[in-house]
């Protein structure tokens, strides 16, 4: 067998390259929210350091936001697509 290569189509998003448009929706999403995060660490003298998730990286919240916002990239992308 032997190996062989092919173009195929690239999705950038958050940085990095995907096979899949939900996938890059979902890293940009998730990087324009840490964009915007007021995480915190609290260090607790010698005894390590505790993760203060703010109000955008608590888990009832983050899931819900990154859907949102990777179905209105994925909708932009399409309408612009369609547009040119």
């Amino acid at each position: 067998m032997a190996i062989t290569t092919e173009p195929a189509q690239v999705y950038r998003g958050g940085g990095r390259r995907y096979f899949t448009l939900r996938a890059a929706a979902r890293a940009e999403a998730k990087a324009l929210i840490n964009k915007h995060c007021h995480c915190d660490y609290c260090d607790h003298e010698g005894y390590g350091r505790e993760h203060l998730p703010c109000r955008r990286h608590q888990d009832e919240h983050f899931e819900p936001l990154v859907e949102k916002l990777a179905a209105r990239f994925i909708r932009n992308y399409r309408k612009d697509r369609g547009a040119s």
